[in-house]
């Protein structure tokens, strides 16, 4: 995987360049769904209501042909449209494929276990927001030109075919093709000398592999799961991690703390899982919002775009929510402040 001494010399990021695109963004920014605009859907008293509320934030409801409303096509399809527009203004485009490498990884995922399981239309299944063409993938795929990927991806490829095919197990092709996405972040990353962008994707591994510690350890895992699904590349090392877990899950919310990383604000007697992975997120989205302060400069343009998306993903969320009859108040409870 990636070793970050090796990477090339890191490209300059010329502020100024980015002065007209940044402006262009704040105006767009008055636009999108926000965090008022996603307690306003969650009070909504159908899905029907929020449909109406969507042309508001620019965004235009895509139907299946069943009539009914698609919520992973109308995201994907107003995604892509905000990832093409801020990518065509920017003078360096490359510095978003960072965001980009994780559908690249999740269609991977896709086509890997849609063949083996003699699956044939998995189409609707793939999302065009990848440094690869969603209608690539397969193709490339099929014929083994791999060299289209990312340098890490394209590498693990193999690796979680085959384990995949002995074991049937998917949950090692998540794990070996996650890996090596977070390498090609890296990767990604140090290849800009920006450090609001390396920090990003520090804390999104870091923050991962917390979830993955306490996850394995109310399992009473004793297989070494923990280091097996440990992932390199962010400010805590695995030594950080092995040390705290012998001190029980108080000790290492405790030593996580001490380095900055404050997840333990519990909903009762006992931190849930649900609630430490939306505390993770909420300190991975605070770190995103950083960029406000900034007056003009391409983090503006990633904070734009990770904020994007993360809106959209709650917006899938309280429109699954609607149609299953969930309370607003516990839609809320999943909508962090961003």
């Amino acid at each position: 995987m990636t070793n970050i001494n090796n990477i090339k010399k890191a490209e300059k990021v010329r502020e100024d360049d980015y002065i007209y695109l940044s402006a262009m963004i704040r105006t767009r920014e008055n636009h999108r769904i926000n965090y008022d605009a996603l307690m306003r859907m969650a009070d909504a008293k159908d899905l029907s209501e929020i449909l109406k509320m969507l042309p508001e934030y620019s965004i235009e409801p895509i139907y299946g042909e069943n009539g009914m409303f698609d919520a992973e096509e109308t995201v994907t399809a107003y995604l892509a449209e905000e990832f093409r527009v801020i990518a065509k203004s920017m003078p360096q485009p490359a510095i978003l494929d960072f965001l980009k490498v994780s559908y690249d990884c999740h269609n991977l995922k896709t086509v890997i276990k849609s063949v083996s399981r003699g699956r044939e239309s998995f189409d609707s299944l793939l999302i065009d927001l990848g440094t690869v063409p969603a209608d690539k993938v397969y193709d490339a795929v099929k014929k083994q030109e791999l060299d289209i990927f990312p340098k890490n991806m394209a590498n693990a490829f193999e690796k979680a075919e085959k384990a995949f095919s002995e074991s049937g197990d998917p949950k090692l092709i998540d794990s070996i093709l996650d890996e090596a996405c977070y390498a090609d972040m890296i990767d990604s990353v140090y290849s800009y000398d920006k450090e609001y962008f390396r920090r990003l994707v520090e804390i999104k591994i870091d923050t991962t592999n917390i979830l993955t510690a306490v996850r394995t350890m109310r399992m009473r895992d004793t297989t070494g799961l923990f280091s097996s699904m440990f992932i390199d590349g962010g400010k805590l090392d695995k030594k950080f991690f092995e040390k705290a877990i012998l001190s029980g899950e108080e000790g290492l919310i405790s030593a996580l703390a001490l380095k900055g990383y404050n997840v333990a604000v519990a909903d009762g007697d006992r931190l849930s899982l649900t609630r430490l992975a939306k505390n993770c997120e909420d300190l991975y989205m605070k770190y995103v919002d950083s960029a406000k302060s900034v007056t003009f400069g391409a983090q503006i343009c990633v904070a734009y775009l990770i904020k994007a998306s993360y809106a959209l993903k709650m917006l899938r969320m309280i429109a699954a929510s609607k149609q299953t009859g969930v309370l607003p108040s516990k839609i809320k409870e999943s909508i962090g402040k961003f």
